[in-house]
C-alpha cells in the first residue's frame, strides 16, 4: 500500500464523496474508483460502501484509517520540515511549469546571471495538476500555468481550495503550429474546422479526460479530433509536428533555440479565447528574491514575443 493510496483513502473518508476526492488530487472520478477497487481487492475486503448519499466506510475501512491517519500526518509534517530547510541548506529556486520552452528559456538565462551565487536550483515540466501539487507541498516556490477563459472559474476554485494565487503575467491570442509547407500553411485564413481534417497533437496530462487540466488551447475539446496524438514531453512534440501533417494549439512563443525552426505558429481567424499564462503560489509563503527576479525575466521574454 502506497502513500498516495492512504491519502485517497482519507480524503474519501473526509469528503464522503468520490466526485469531491477526486477533485482534490486534479483526477477524474473513474480513475480515484478504480484505485480504491483495486487497493480493495490488494487488501481482501471492501473499504467503502458505496450508495446514492455518498461513501460510508466500513468496519475495516474504519479500521484502516485509524491506522493510516498518523502515517499520512507524519509524512506532511516532515515535507513541510524539508521544504522550510531547503533555503538554509542553500536551494534557493525551485520552478514547476507545464511545457513551455519559454519558461526553461527564463531559468537557463536567470541561471547565468547568478551562476556563482545560486547553489541549488530545481526546474521541472510536468502537467498542470502536479504544478499544482509541487506549489501546495512546498516542493516548487512559484508553478508556471495556464488558464483558459473557459477554464477560469473552475481553476480559481480549485486553487483557492489549496490556499493558492494565481498572479496573470500575459494573455495571449492561442496560434496553431505545423510544419512549415504544411497544406494549411498557404491559407489565408485558418480557422478551428480546418483543423479537423489533420491528427491533432496533445499532451497527457494527470487525467487526461479533464478539459480543464489541458496543457494546450485546444479549440475544442482535443477529444473531439478523429485522430488525437497524445505525448507526454516536448522531445516528442516537435518531431512529430515537423515531420507529420499533425497540428496542435498554443501560445505561438517559440524562443530560438529553443524549439525547432522546422515549425510555424499561425493565427486562428475564429478563436477569441485568451491564454491566460501566470505563476502560482501558496499563500502566506513570501516568496523569495530569486523567484521575483525569474518572474520578471519570464515577463520580458514573454513581450518580446507578442
Amino acid at each position: 500500500m502506497t502513500l498516495m493510496q492512504m491519502e485517497y483513502v482519507i480524503a474519501l473518508y473526509k469528503e464522503g464523496s468520490m466526485n469531491k476526492a477526486a477533485k482534490k488530487f486534479f483526477i477524474s472520478q473513474s480513475a480515484l474508483s478504480s484505485t480504491l477497487k483495486n487497493l480493495e481487492e490488494e487488501l481482501g475486503t471492501t473499504l467503502f460502501e458505496r450508495s446514492n448519499q455518498g461513501l460510508t466506510p466500513t468496519s475495516d475501512g474504519e479500521y484502516l484509517i485509524s491506522q493510516i491517519s498518523p502515517i499520512v500526518e507524519y509524512s506532511r509534517n516532515i515535507e513541510q520540515r524539508f521544504a522550510q530547510k531547503k533555503y538554509s541548506d542553500g536551494l534557493k529556486l525551485s520552478v514547476s511549469c507545464q511545457r513551455y520552452p519559454f519558461c526553461l528559456q527564463a531559468f537557463i538565462k536567470f541561471l547565468h546571471s547568478n551562476d556563482a551565487s545560486v547553489e541549488k536550483l530545481r526546474f521541472k515540466e510536468c502537467d498542470l495538476g502536479e504544478v499544482i501539487q509541487d506549489v501546495y507541498n512546498q516542493t516548487s516556490d512559484i508553478g508556471i500555468i495556464f488558464i483558459s477563459d473557459n477554464t477560469n472559474e473552475y481553476m480559481q476554485k480549485q486553487l483557492t481550495s489549496y490556499g493558492i494565487q494565481f498572479k496573470l503575467l500575459k494573455a495571449i491570442r492561442p496560434k496553431v503550429f505545423m510544419r512549415k509547407g504544411h497544406p494549411l500553411s498557404g491559407k489565408d485564413i485558418i480557422s478551428t474546422e480546418d483543423l479537423y481534417d489533420y491528427p491533432m497533437v496533445a499532451y497527457e496530462n494527470g487525467d487526461s479526460t479533464v478539459y480543464n487540466f489541458s496543457e494546450e488551447c485546444l479549440c475544442a475539446n482535443a477529444y473531439d479530433f478523429d485522430r488525437l496524438i497524445l505525448i507526454s514531453d516536448r522531445a516528442s512534440f516537435y518531431p512529430l509536428l515537423a515531420e507529420t501533417d499533425a497540428v496542435s494549439t498554443g501560445t505561438g512563443i517559440m524562443p530560438e533555440t529553443y524549439a525547432d525552426d522546422r515549425i510555424i505558429a499561425l493565427p486562428l481567424s475564429d478563436q477569441n479565447e485568451l491564454m491566460n499564462i501566470g505563476y502560482i503560489y501558496l499563500n502566506g509563503v513570501p516568496l523569495p528574491a530569486t523567484a521575483d527576479e525569474y518572474i520578471g525575466i519570464l515577463k520580458n521574454i514573454m513581450e518580446c514575443y507578442s
